[in-house]
């Protein structure tokens, strides 16, 4: 039976409809984080996404996004990749059923074309139901755009050698020529296909046509040298030599050579046809120069000149790894990486993620019959079985060997020191993981193939059904098991986060944002959705590049509904001041614990800068990166207008120093002219966030965001399923909850503290019993200074626990009450739960909050405070000086010679103190360098022993 008839037709759409219908089931009904934000709004505005840009991919998005399908753009976006995948697994049905029928012929079995169409909808289904694959269909991805050009692109080449005895020209290899340089402009992914397809049409045809074949090769070849090689890229870029002479003249040569063979064998026009195809094809990415000259929103890298353009298409802007030196050891790591995706967590894999095929006792279970497919394959078909193993081969080894893969991001978790990816990168191999889900079904075929010819007896009606039922079981359990993690149809995390980022921010404000998924989702929803496009979205990363700078320096942000005070500038008045910077850039390699070399200036001796009325400081040898300085000069340049905010997910050293000045509103952080402290002075409701005062919230603009204006779609639905980034960016919530109770608890709000403890703790996972949920009860109750409940819960938790607890709890219970200058529970908490054992407590504890008590003007508490540390520990010269010190500050002379008197009595070998007691005595005069001020440089030690709280 020919790979085409019509029986095959209806079966084909068959598997296409069920892959369809699983796949929309499970769509996302709106963005997903990483590129699809980027992705969806690129092809709405017709703009330019990360390098390489993906020009086809945009065209073809814009395109469907307009077909009137009564759904959102971001919901066409996503089914327009469930129905590109879907159109794979047609053309990937035809193909493998005209294999199984040839394993069927080989074999001997006789089997029912029902029987053998089932086999070969069960390898489809297994498949496309394989993990990255359905994750990759249901969202806004280029992989399966990418996926269904293989298919087809697989299905051309072997329905052209099944015509070939026909006589037919080779038209449909000049297709496919097409389709190569056309996906190009989607993602790399499909030229993959392309020495599988080399090999194949060697092997059917190199008996009849080996000159003709020998000629297009060394054609080729000529080809690939002289302008892939003879010409330098990096030489084009740098304004250098864009020559290579040796190599161009080997390559001029070997062209020369080839061009004249194909003359003698015929094969000139194929391969005169097959360049003008490749390039036809090609030519989208013109689409690029196009409309990043007519400046889009989203233009990333700017490719507006050739010579930016070729930058764009060779990936310059990130770090692309030669093949040598490896990143890591291939053997030891890059290899187990592949299996640790196949797999799941098994054996040696260690990844924190599934089984490409559902448990990984399933991933193996799958493995094994892909093998044992293989096998089955070779014997029948061994043409199409070199097709298949070369495309496996190139998509999974391959890829290993070209890509030079670091460390997964949660491979081997116990290694330091290595260089990691920032994601999991499972998709780069998902054409290798379709295959050998393919291939498993053929297993599964030859596994039920040969139970029936042990049988012996004619394959009635009830045994084909039977067999069907059998070849369906393993594509049911891999569904089954998937089926949790790539359901995104009520998944909203991504587009949520989104919204309440740019919620947070005050009208016309500008907020700086990290990475990909706080920026992307953020373009989405200001471009398609038209939310909040008065916000300034600036990333950080890419305020490293030029090109970024020059466009925000041009953007406008405008929106209905302005406050008056921005609505009544000029546009030019509303843009950002983004002024260019290169002049201030010199280059800085970093060390070997950092190789990634850094753009920035290094501060050659101390500095303080003032900017916007803000004072920073910067110690010798400080690195100011490119990004580090385009933040200062934004803020400089635009804070007296605007207000300017961090987003949660901004990292700690990208803050060019600004920790004091930061305010918590919800999950962004407001940068306010003066420091936050100096705030909370002069009585705004600017709270500390946790022990000691480092960090502050505004508690009204933060309930107010958490109760009444942030969207929690999904959040806490146990039903759907929250991969790592979603965790983390939950994760983000919940912290913020448990930030805004401990600044109620300051305040007195006691039972409000303790509904944010429960939000925040809902939304972490924890159960009310949980040791951490526990712990912030015990910081909230500490805080607001009721001791009742806090006694009450640390007993709970010594119940819990089968007895008492670590001391540290109680201590930084005490501690945490102390801030907030409860010295009162403080002193009864540690008084009752270490009467046993005074000893425990460190004197350095007493001693610190003492200075805390000090700090406020609490002299009584300080003093019975550090007569605790004293009784502790009599031995403790810092505690008896603080106390001789505090009681001569307040003029209380007997006792300041009293214990001075006695200190010297009980420690005769400190010489020093005696002679300054002597001296005291003489003069009557306190000396000076018995002040504490003098002992400590004016500077309290701080007690190293607690954590900063709760």
């Amino acid at each position: 039976m020919r790979i085409l008839s019509r029986e095959r037709l209806i079966y084909a759409t068959i598997a296409f409809g069920v892959v369809f219908a699983s796949y929309l089931l499970t769509l996302s009904p709106t963005l997903t984080f990483w590129d699809a934000g980027e992705f969806i709004t690129t092809a709405y505005i017709l703009g330019i996404p990360h390098p390489p840009g993906t020009p086809l991919f945009v065209l073809i998005g814009h395109v469907f996004g307009m077909l009137p399908l009564g759904v959102s753009f971001a919901v066409k976006m996503n089914v327009m990749s469930a129905l590109v995948s879907a159109v794979g697994c047609f053309f990937y049905f035809l193909v493998l059923a005209s294999i199984l029928s040839r394993i069927d012929r080989a074999m001997g079995w006789g089997l029912p074309a029902p029987v053998v169409n089932a086999g070969a909808l069960a390898a489809v289904l297994i498949g496309a139901w394989g993990l990255t694959q359905w994750s990759n269909s249901t969202e806004t991805e280029v992989y399966s755009v990418a996926l269904a050009t293989i298919a087809l692109v697989t299905f051309l080449v072997f329905y052209w050698a099944d015509h070939l005895e026909e006589g037919k020209d080779w038209n449909l290899l000049l297709l496919i020529v097409f389709l190569t340089g056309l996906s190009i402009g989607n993602h790399l992914m499909a030229l993959l296909a392309m020495p599988a397809v080399l090999v194949f049409v060697i092997a059917t045809v190199w008996d009849r046509y080996r000159d003709y074949i020998l000629s297009l090769l060394v054609g080729a070849i000529g080809l690939y040298v002289t302008f892939l090689r003879g010409f330098s890229v990096d030489g084009i870029l740098a304004g250098e030599s864009i020559v290579n002479g040796g190599v161009l003249v080997v390559g001029l040569a070997i062209l020369g050579a080839g061009l004249w063979w194909m003359s003698r064998t015929g094969a000139l026009p194929f391969f005169g046809w097959s360049v003008l195809l490749f390039l036809a094809g090609a030519s989208v990415i013109l689409f690029l120069k196009i409309r990043a000259g007519l400046d889009p929103a989203v233009n990333e890298a700017n490719p507006e000149t050739w010579r930016e353009l070729l930058a764009v298409l060779a990936r310059k802007q990130y770090d692309v790894r030669p093949m040598l030196p490896r990143s890591v050891d291939f053997l030891r790591y890059q290899i187990p990486l592949y299996f640790d995706y196949l797999l799941g967590q098994v054996g040696p894999f260690e990844s924190r993620v599934a089984g490409q095929f559902g448990r990984p006792f399933l991933s193996i279970l799958t493995a094994l019959l892909a093998v044992g497919g293989s096998i089955f394959h070779f014997r029948a078909d061994r043409k199409t079985w070199v097709y298949f193993l070369t495309l496996f081969a190139t998509t999974s080894l391959g890829l290993l060997l070209y890509l030079n893969f670091p460390l997964g991001n949660s491979q081997a978790p116990d290694v330091a020191g290595l260089p990691r990816e920032v994601r999991e990168r499972d998709y780069f191999f998902v054409v290798s993981y379709v295959f050998l889900g393919m291939w498993a079904g053929v297993g599964v075929f030859a596994v039920v193939g040969s139970v029936l010819r042990n049988v012996g007896r004619a394959v009635s009606r009830p045994v084909a059904t039977a067999a069907v039922v059998a070849l369906m079981l393993l594509p049911a359990a891999v569904f089954a098991l998937n089926h949790h993690e790539a359901d995104r149809s009520a998944n909203y995390i991504a587009r949520d986060f989104a919204y309440n980022v740019l919620q947070s921010v005050e009208p016309g404000g500008i907020l700086f944002t990290n990475g990909d998924n706080d920026t992307f989702p953020l373009w989405y929803l200001q471009e398609v959705e038209g939310i909040r496009r008065d916000v300034a979205v600036v990333n950080l990363a890419l305020l490293n590049t030029t090109w970024y700078l020059e466009q925000l320096a041009r953007k406008t942000f405008t929106a209905g509904g302005m406050p008056q005070w921005l609505d009544s500038l000029s546009p030019s008045e509303r843009q950002l001041e983004v002024p260019r910077i290169e002049r201030s850039i010199i280059e800085y390699t970093g060390t070997a614990e950092d190789p990634l070399s850094r753009i920035g200036i290094v501060v050659d001796e101390p500095v303080t800068l003032e900017v916007a009325g803000i004072e920073l400081s910067f110690p010798e040898n400080a690195i100011l990166r490119r990004q580090d300085i385009a933040v200062l000069q934004v803020i400089r340049r635009n804070m007296a207008q605007r207000p300017v905010y961090f987003s949660v997910t901004v990292p700690e050293e990208a803050k060019v120093g600004l920790r004091d000045y930061l305010v918590r509103e919800g999950i962004v952080d407001r940068i306010h002219p003066r420091p936050a402290a100096a705030l909370a002075r002069a009585g705004e409701q600017v709270v500390p966030m946790q022990p000691p005062e480092t960090s502050w919230i505004d508690i009204p603009r933060t309930r107010e965001l958490l109760e009444e204006v942030y969207l929690f779609r999904g959040v806490e639905d146990e039903d759907v399923y929250k991969d790592g980034t979603a965790r983390a960016l939950i994760g983000n919530y919940g912290a913020t909850w448990l930030q805004l109770a401990s600044a109620q608890a300051r305040v007195g709000e006691t039972a409000a503290a303790v509904e944010a403890i429960r939000r925040g703790n809902a939304l972490l996972g924890r159960e009310p019993l949980d040791d951490t949920y526990l712990n912030s009860l015990i910081n909230v109750f500490a805080l607001s200074g009721s001791y009742a409940q806090l006694d009450s819960v640390l007993q709970d938790l010594q119940r819990a626990n089968g007895g008492r607890l670590d001391d540290r709890l109680y201590k930084t219970a005490a501690y945490n009450a102390a801030v907030v200058g409860h010295y009162d529970v403080a002193d009864r908490l540690l008084e009752k739960y270490f009467r046993e054992t005074p000893r425990n407590v460190e004197p350095e504890l007493w001693i610190e909050m003492a200075e805390m008590a000090l700090s406020t003007g609490d002299t009584s508490d300080a003093m019975q405070l550090l007569t605790r540390a004293i009784r502790v520990d009599p031995d403790n010269r810092r505690a008896f000086l603080r106390y001789i010190n505090l009681a001569d500050d307040i003029g209380n002379e007997v006792l300041t010679r009293t214990f001075l008197y006695q200190w010297v009595r009980t420690h005769p070998g400190d010489t020093t103190t005696a002679k300054l007691y002597e001296e005291y005595e003489d003069t009557g005069r306190f000396p000076e360098r018995l002040r504490w001020d003098s002992l400590t440089g004016g500077r309290a030690s701080a007690v190293d022993t607690l954590p900063a709280g709760g």
